[in-house]
């Protein structure tokens, strides 16, 4: 009668030692951040954006506590008419809100006090609702802060603008009601809202989805002119690419207000529909050697008509490749 093989006592432990060992690995999280600057084409669009195309709310309400403050980074336009976000009545009926817009003191968190007010109704249906203040505001590039009034009763009056997954924005806090400072430290969320401002705008990059382990990462380009070539460069750095300084402005081809700011490593290739918006896949391999390994991204938007270049950039976007 035969004996079946017994496995070793080391392999049995393999297992274990590979949880134990994964276990051990920094828990670092999938991290996608903006930086620097992009420069007007001849696109439509809005002058500041995050999620601009979603369409479904995360199940949360908007409740007494607490008021937030979400942070524009940076906006194509230094004066903005108003704002609109996705959301919908937590009613039966249609409800009015108010919009604030608040600038940043020096530290670049929000002033206390809100620079304009408008009023803003939302019905029972998921939408885009927007508030258009009485006279154009002077934000300058950013950052400033969108926010909306919060009910005195804890009976919700909104669902928050938020959506279910994607681009996070930075947020401040403070109690319903107040109008004294904001919490010092500042939290994130995938924010959703549209900034109606003045002038031409730039391409927009977006992140829908973080830089995760053996998935997909999507980056989405917005506001670029009907059909146009774009190409989304990746570099492993957005201080050096070759001999320059990054960002490296683009004054001597004739783009004054561009900046190259991600270094030009990879170059991927896509085409706008007529939209002028396009989807690019970016895979993660599954190495856990690579979490924690930070990239940088920019698109450039063939635009003949915009400068002497005949292309734009948007601002950069920042990785952190994560669980």
């Amino acid at each position: 009668m035969s004996r079946s093989p017994r496995t070793p006592l080391p392999l049995l432990l393999v297992p274990s030692l590979c949880a134990l060992l994964a276990a051990a690995l920094p828990a670092q999280l999938a991290k996608y951040q903006t930086y620097g600057r992009g420069c007007p084409g001849t696109g439509g669009g809005f002058t500041a954006s995050n999620n601009a195309d979603a369409s479904r709310l995360s199940p949360l309400l908007s409740f007494l506590n607490p008021e937030y403050a979400i942070e524009v980074r940076w906006s194509s336009s230094p004066v903005v008419l108003g704002f609109e976000i996705l959301t919908k009545s937590a009613r039966s009926t249609p409800v009015t809100i108010q919009a604030r817009l608040f600038l940043a003191d020096k530290t670049g968190r929000p002033l206390p006090t809100p620079a304009a007010v408008a009023n803003l109704t939302a019905s029972p249906k998921t939408g885009w609702f927007h508030a258009t203040f009485a006279k154009p505001v002077v934000t300058g590039r950013g950052p400033f802060f969108l926010s909306w009034s919060v009910p005195s009763s804890r009976r919700p009056s909104i669902f928050a603008p938020k959506t279910l997954n994607g681009m996070k924005a930075r947020h401040y806090t403070r109690k319903a009601g107040s109008t004294g400072a904001w919490g010092a430290k500042p939290g994130s969320a995938p924010w959703v809202f549209r900034v109606l401002g003045l002038g031409p705008v730039a391409p927009w990059l977006e992140a829908q989805t973080p830089p995760r382990l053996r998935l997909t990462m999507k980056i989405r380009l917005l506001q670029a002119p009907s059909l146009a070539p774009a190409l989304l460069i990746t570099g492993v750095s957005n201080t050096k690419w070759g001999p320059y300084t990054l960002p490296l402005n683009l004054a001597a081809v004739g783009a004054g207000a561009c900046d190259l700011l991600a270094s030009y490593d990879l170059a991927l290739p896509v085409v706008a529909d007529k939209a002028g918006k396009a989807l690019m896949g970016f895979p993660i391999p599954n190495r856990t050697s690579l979490i924690g390994l930070k990239f940088y991204q920019q698109w450039i938007v063939a635009d003949p008509k915009a400068n002497g270049l005949g292309m734009t950039l948007s601002f950069g976007g920042a990785a952190t490749i994560g669980r």
